[in-house]
C-alpha cells in the first residue's frame, strides 16, 4: 500500500506542472465565458490561484522534464476530458452576443453541440477503437469548430463594440491614403467611457486588416485565419500526433473564441505570430524566428514582453551571436513597419498608441484587480502601480527558467 501511494504521488509530481497549465487554461476559458470580460470578484479568484500554482511550479520545478512517453495516457485523458468540459460551455453559450436572425447564427450552435457530441463520446471509446480513428475524430471536432468561427462575420455582420467600428473605420481611412492614427472617430457610447476613440494599436494589425477588408470586406477574417495558422504551428511544434491534436482541440475548444472573432479582440494576431516565431527559434532557424517576433512586436504595446523570454532562451540555447542575429532580424520588420507611420506623423501615432491609452482611468467594470479592490474593498490606488505585478511575475518565471 505505501509503494502504491509512493507511485502515484510520483506520478502526480511529475505530471504536476502540465497539469497546472491545463487547469490555468480551462479557468482562463471558463471565467471568460462567464464574465465576458467585466468585472466579478468570486471568477478573478478562481483564475489568481492556478496561475500563482503555476508561478510556483516553475519555481519548485526548475529541472522538470515530462516523460511524455512514460505518462501520456494519463496527458491524454487532462486533455481530452478538459476539451470536453470547455465545449460542453460552448455549446450552451458561444457567445456571439450581436448576432442577427440568420441561416449562420442557427447554424453555429449545431456545429458546436455536434463537436462537442463527438469529443463526448471519444472520451468512451479511446480503447476501443484505433489510434488512426480516434485522430480522425478529433481533427473532425476541429474542423467543424473552425468551420464556425468562419460562420460568425456572418452571423454577426456588425457588432455593437469600439474595437470592431473603429479598427474597420481605420482600415477605411488607411486604404483611402488617410492617416489612420491622426483621423477622427465616432464614440459610439456616447460619452459612456472615460476614453478618446481612435485607432490605438500598431502598423501590423492595420495591414493584415486591411487585407482581410480587401479580400473579405470584414477585418474580422484576419483572426479566422490567424487561428487557423496558430493549429498548424502547434501541428508542427508538437511531433507527438495524437497529444498535437488534442492540443489543438483544446486551443480551439476555448469557449470565448467566438465572442473574441465577433467582438474583434486582436489578440489571435499576436499569438499567430508568436508562436511561429517560437517554432523557428525551436527549429533554430533564427532568420525567420526573429522576422515574425518583429511582425508580432509591431501589433500590439506589449509583444515586447513575450520578445524579452524569447531572447533569454535564444541567448542560453543558442549562445550570444544568435542572440544578437535574433535582435537584428526582428528589428528589421519591426521598422519596417513602424517608420513609416512615425516619419508621417509621429505625434499622432504616439498620442493614439501610447498616451491615450495610458492617460485613459481604469474601468470598474473590467475583469481586474483594480476594479476588485475597488468594488470589494473601497481601495482606491494610483493605476500605474499595477503594472507592477505583471513584471514581478515576469522576473520570476525568469528566475525559474534559470
Amino acid at each position: 500500500m505505501k509503494s502504491y501511494f509512493s507511485n502515484l504521488l510520483g506520478d502526480l509530481k511529475s505530471v504536476l506542472p502540465f497539469l497546472i497549465i491545463v487547469l490555468m487554461f480551462q479557468e482562463l476559458g471558463e471565467n471568460m465565458w462567464r464574465t465576458r470580460g467585466l468585472y466579478h470578484f468570486r471568477r478573478l479568484i478562481y483564475f489568481v490561484i492556478p496561475f500563482l500554482f503555476f508561478i510556483w511550479a516553475s519555481l519548485r520545478f526548475k529541472s522538470f522534464k515530462l516523460e511524455v512517453k512514460k505518462y501520456i495516457l494519463i496527458i491524454e485523458k487532462i486533455l481530452l476530458l478538459s476539451s470536453t468540459y470547455l465545449l460542453w460551455k460552448f455549446a450552451r453559450n458561444n457567445l456571439v452576443i450581436h448576432k442577427v436572425e440568420n441561416i449562420y447564427s442557427n447554424i453555429i450552435p449545431m456545429l458546436q453541440y455536434g463537436a462537442f457530441g463527438i469529443v463526448f463520446i471519444c472520451n468512451f471509446i479511446t480503447n476501443k477503437i484505433s489510434e488512426k480513428k480516434l485522430n480522425l475524430l478529433i481533427l473532425v471536432s476541429v474542423v467543424i469548430l473552425l468551420i464556425s468561427q468562419l460562420l460568425v462575420p456572418l452571423a454577426s455582420p456588425n457588432p455593437h463594440i469600439d474595437v470592431f467600428t473603429s479598427n474597420t473605420d481605420a482600415v477605411k481611412y488607411f486604404l483611402s491614403g488617410v492617416n489612420p492614427y491622426g483621423a477622427e472617430y465616432k464614440d459610439i457610447y456616447n460619452g459612456l467611457y472615460d476614453y478618446t476613440p481612435g485607432y490605438v494599436y500598431w502598423p501590423s494589425l492595420l495591414m493584415t486588416q486591411s487585407l482581410s477588408y480587401i479580400l473579405f470586406s470584414d477585418i474580422r477574417y484576419a483572426l479566422i485565419l490567424s487561428n487557423i495558422c496558430i493549429v498548424l504551428a502547434i501541428y508542427k511544434l508538437i511531433p507527438m500526433r495524437k497529444i498535437a491534436l488534442l492540443i489543438i482541440l483544446l486551443w480551439s475548444s476555448l469557449p470565448i473564441q467566438l465572442f473574441i472573432i465577433e467582438q474583434s479582440w486582436i489578440d489571435p494576431l499576436l499569438v499567430c505570430f508568436l508562436i511561429w516565431s517560437w517554432y523557428f527559434l525551436q527549429k533554430e532557424k533564427i532568420l525567420y524566428a526573429g522576422i515574425f517576433l518583429g511582425i508580432g512586436c509591431a501589433t500590439k504595446q506589449y509583444g515586447a514582453v513575450v520578445a524579452i523570454l524569447y531572447g533569454i532562451f535564444c541567448l542560453k540555447s543558442f549562445g550570444l551571436k544568435k542572440f544578437f542575429n535574433l535582435i537584428i532580424f526582428s528589428l528589421i520588420p519591426f521598422l519596417m513597419l513602424m517608420l513609416p507611420f512615425w516619419m508621417l506623423d509621429f505625434t499622432s501615432w504616439k498620442k493614439m498608441t501610447m498616451d491615450v491609452p495610458l492617460s485613459q482611468n481604469m474601468r470598474l467594470d473590467s475583469f481586474s484587480v483594480v476594479a476588485s479592490l475597488v468594488k470589494e474593498f473601497g481601495i482606491v490606488v494610483n493605476k500605474y502601480m499595477f503594472s507592477i505585478p505583471p513584471f514581478i511575475t515576469l522576473i520570476l518565471v525568469i528566475i525559474g527558467y534559470f
